[in-house]
């Protein structure tokens, strides 16, 4: 699925049968997984969401869906010209939400490295295990 979104960030959500996401592409967003680990593969073949400016990849985040649930295990966002990168979460955050109510689940769980804590609670997003590696966050629908 594809939507563009406003200031010209385009957004595009892809089930887990897409094809695998490029390995200089993933290389580039997550720097510090090496590129044949089951995390750097993980990152490959399981459904995301990808935000991007132009031609350029600035958001990122694989889903699961599991019990009802969807799960954000990894994210990433980048900064791009005339895009902070509370815009591109904005946008990751728009198509996950839709994504979860779309196939039924009630509830989005995200990781502790989801940045802009201010912003998650404005949208309704609550801490609910906090940890050394941070806050894991969720929303519930209805």
């Amino acid at each position: 699925m594809s939507s563009p979104t406003t200031h010209g960030l385009r957004v595009q959500v892809f089930g887990a049968d897409a094809e695998p996401m490029p390995a200089h592409a993933l290389a580039r967003l997550f720097p510090h997984v090496p590129a044949h680990s089951p995390r750097f593969e993980r990152l490959a073949r399981s459904a995301r969401v990808i935000v991007t400016h132009g031609s350029q990849i600035v958001g990122f985040a694989v889903y699961q869906r599991i019990d009802g649930d969807i799960r954000v295990p990894d994210l990433t966002l980048l900064a791009s010209p005339g895009h902070g990168v509370r815009d591109v979460f904005g946008a990751l955050l728009d198509a996950l939400e839709a994504a979860c109510l779309a196939g039924g689940s009630r509830r989005i769980v995200l990781p502790p490295t989801a940045p802009a804590h201010g912003l998650l609670r404005r949208r309704g997003y609550d801490v609910i295990s906090e940890g050394c590696a941070g806050a894991w966050r969720e929303k519930t629908f209805g």
